[in-house]
């Protein structure tokens, strides 16, 4: 399929003329309100119509306006945990979301196709702060899943293929 200017591209795009601080406002407004299906829709209408970079700006914004982390007000204001979870996702950094599935991938063989489709679309920076990130993480929540050496060598190796 070719896209032509009328065809939309699979991405989320920035948000045009965002208002970090009045979608942070009414986000914190919507969770101290009763009402968890009126939170629920807020949420889905701020955190969906803003691009990664522009959710991460949220976070810093909320916590400078309310003094509250946002993640820990979303984990003590919703219940539904499907919900929870993929609210959680959509904040998380694309860094440490990437290095989350790197770990998900190693652990079965049959995804590491997969691994090697999120890796080779990585430019060489970001497949080193990868590699450093997740040789710190790995340290305290993953050691048994691959040597360093392992992962390091991977990540050579795909920089060497492009």
């Amino acid at each position: 399929m070719r896209f032509s200017k009328k065809t939309p591209r699979p991405t989320i795009v920035a948000k045009k003329n965002w208002k970090v601080t009045r979608d942070a406002q009414v986000l914190d407004q919507a969770l101290d309100d009763k009402g968890i299906l009126k939170a629920e829709k807020t949420i889905v209408e701020i955190l969906c119509s803003c691009n990664a970079a522009q959710r991460m700006e949220l976070k810093k914004v909320f916590k400078s306006q309310t003094k509250e982390n946002l993640l820990q007000v979303l984990r003590e204001e919703l219940t539904n945990g499907d919900f929870l979870d993929l609210t959680l996702v959509m904040l998380r950094e694309p860094l440490a979301f990437d290095i989350d599935m790197i770990n998900v991938f190693i652990e079965d063989e049959n995804r590491w196709p997969a691994l090697i489709g999120l890796l080779i679309q990585k430019s060489k920076k970001e497949l080193q702060m990868i590699e450093e990130k997740y040789e710190n993480r790995k340290c305290f929540f993953f050691p048994s899943l691959l040597p360093l050496s392992s992962f390091s060598f991977f990540c050579f190796f795909i920089c060497f293929l492009f």
